[in-house]
C-alpha cells in the first residue's frame, strides 16, 4: 500500500507537471488539474495551492529564461 503524500510532495509534483506540460507544447494550466482536490484534502485555499504550484513551476526555469505566464 502506498504511503500518503505530504502537501509539499503533491505541490512539487504538480509544479513539475505544469513545467513539463508547457515544455511539451501544452498549456501550463493543464498541469493545474486537481488543484481543487488538493485544496480539499489538505484544507488549503485554492489560491494558495495555485501560488505554491506556480512557485515550483518557476523554480524549474533556467535563470536566463522567464517562465511562461499561466
Amino acid at each position: 500500500m502506498p504511503r500518503p503524500r505530504t502537501y509539499k510532495q503533491v505541490i512539487q509534483r504538480l509544479g513539475e507537471s505544469m513545467y513539463h506540460q508547457y515544455m511539451g507544447g501544452g498549456s501550463p494550466t493543464d498541469g493545474l488539474k486537481g488543484v481543487d482536490l488538493v485544496s480539499y484534502i489538505y484544507d488549503v485555499p485554492q489560491l494558495q495551492v495555485r501560488a505554491d504550484v506556480y512557485a515550483v513551476y518557476e523554480a524549474h526555469w533556467p535563470i536566463t529564461e522567464e517562465p511562461a505566464p499561466y
